[in-house]
């Protein structure tokens, strides 16, 4: 039902460049000319430049660039290289790039604080995937200044300075495109690192799957997920299940009535809205589909297969998370249960935990700062305290449980406004109810939400979502209907 594509971390994609050079017998100079090429091709696609910079570093990163740069030279493109170490000192294949380059006729300076960069493109050969901070102050200067000439840059195997493990992103060149090799990343995918990088393209330079499966995977990036399969004729409400939100206090009822909604529309048999009295209104008047009682009504609910809990919960309603241990049911957490479960730790394993990053930072005792630096690992520790599975809402949102751990493709700044995780936690409360595992449902859930928001973002743009408005779209994609049919 997923679909997913590995990535690997920096220490295994090096192994993996080792072990593939080795089996394949290729030499590092071969691959590191199909990496150029593919950049070259890239730079043709997206930039066409009348004039482009390659700015190269020490080591194989600096090689792809000065390889790139003699390969635009041949073709007759205007080039030059801006290098921040002696080209006499490269050893190995990146000097072989640098000779193959200076054969040509590829003219290069050294950088110096007084060099202005004139190009329509720049190529960020700097730094690659082996970056340790801190970042020194010569360079530190030099990123500065191609931040500032708000040229284009087109990033060789991932942005300088970008820890693509983590997704810090602190130090690092943003790129509009990263051209990236053998594997995928996590940190070009999460966090500020999907911000810096850009638009990702991976290229595999003739190193194929079976290649990569022996080596473990920090994380696997979520690229599609199977619609729900049709239901038989004989289908009845209750196969589907019965969701309860409880939540909605006197000024937040729209959260808890989000959520309810988002849980129809998305194919529970039965939904129940446990809510007061303003909360039982609103939602008799706007959706009489959905049915109401109060609070402390909940445990008495015999049908009752998932609770979603959290959204709009008043400051002082301490039960959820009591009431969560006494049903003994699976249970989707957001909002107000997550802001109460950080001040009462508790452990369950029939839990899905969606907190966005200050929640996760609140759960965890550190800052957002802490969090945003390494979001993977944020989600894996809160996993381990709390149980369950977490979904750690942001830029490449991860969904782990004990055993694995994904990172989300779909999604767009749209779907930074009030009411969009109030949507999620329906929809994953409500794929839960109809059968699908906890961790299928969450990383279902995320990717629907997400695609829903990009088929939005493509017909409006960016700002001002009405979360209400994903309803439909989500619906479509659950049920794999073809987007353009949607209403």
């Amino acid at each position: 039902m997923l679909h997913w594509q590995p990535t690997l971390s920096s220490d295994n994609v090096k192994l993996l460049d080792r072990d593939f050079q080795q089996v394949e017998r290729i030499s590092g100079y071969s691959l590191m000319k199909r990496a150029s090429h593919c950049c070259v091709e890239l730079i043709q696609t997206h930039f066409n430049p009348q004039h482009c910079i390659v700015l190269c570093g020490g080591g194989n990163n600096g090689g792809d660039g000065w390889q790139i740069a003699a390969e635009l030279k041949e073709t007759g493109w205007s080039v030059e290289v801006v290098t921040v170490v002696d080209p006499g000192s490269l050893m190995g294949d990146a000097k072989l790039a640098f000779e193959a380059a200076a054969q040509i006729g590829v003219s290069w300076l050294n950088w110096s604080k007084g060099v202005a960069f004139n190009a329509d493109l720049l190529v960020d050969a700097l730094i690659g995937v082996g970056f340790e901070p801190p970042l020194k102050p010569n360079l530190k200067t030099l990123f500065q200044n191609v931040i500032d000439s708000d040229i284009p840059v087109l990033a060789v195997d991932c942005p300088s300075g970008l820890n693509v493990d983590t997704g810090d992103a602190v130090n690092a060149i943003p790129a509009k495109v990263t051209a990236t090799f053998l594997s995928l990343k996590p940190g070009l995918l999460t966090g500020g690192g999907k911000e810096v990088a850009g638009q990702v393209e991976k290229f595999d330079l003739g190193c194929h799957a079976r290649f990569i499966e022996p080596y473990q995977r920090q994380a696997e990036l979520l690229i599609s997920v199977d619609s729900l399969p049709a239901r038989s004729i004989n289908h009845f409400k209750h196969q589907a299940g019965h969701v309860v939100v409880y939540g909605g206090a006197r000024q937040t009822a729209g959260a808890a009535i989000l959520t309810a909604e988002a849980a129809l529309f998305s194919g529970a048999g039965l939904v129940t809205l446990a809510t007061d009295e303003l909360g039982q209104a609103a939602i008799n008047a706007r959706r009489p589909e959905i049915m109401v009682c109060r609070h402390e009504q909940l445990e008495h609910i015999a049908s009752l297969s998932v609770l979603a809990l959290g959204p709009g919960l008043a400051d002082d309603d301490h039960s959820p998370l009591t009431l969560c241990h006494q049903l003994d049911c699976p249970a989707v957490l957001d909002a107000g249960a997550l802001r109460l479960l950080a001040t009462k730790p508790s452990f369950s394993n029939q839990w899905v935990l969606t907190p966005h990053t200050g929640e996760a930072a609140a759960l965890l005792g550190v800052s957002a700062a802490a969090v945003n630096a390494d979001r993977i690992t944020a989600a894996k520790q809160i996993q381990r305290r709390f149980g369950g599975v977490v979904v750690l809402k942001g830029p490449g949102t991860i969904v782990c449980d004990a055993d694995r751990c994904i990172i989300n493709s779909s999604g767009n700044p749209a779907l930074g406004v009030a009411g969009s995780g109030d949507i999620l936690t329906g929809v994953i409360a409500a794929l839960q109810a109809q059968g699908l595992t906890p961790f299928e449902a969450a990383a279902a859930g995320v990717f629907w939400h997400g695609k829903a928001a990009d088929q939005w973002r493509d017909n409006h743009g960016e700002r001002g979502l009405s979360v209400s408005e994903l309803l439909v779209l989500i619906r479509a994609h659950i049920n794999g209907v073809e987007l353009g049919t949607c209403g």
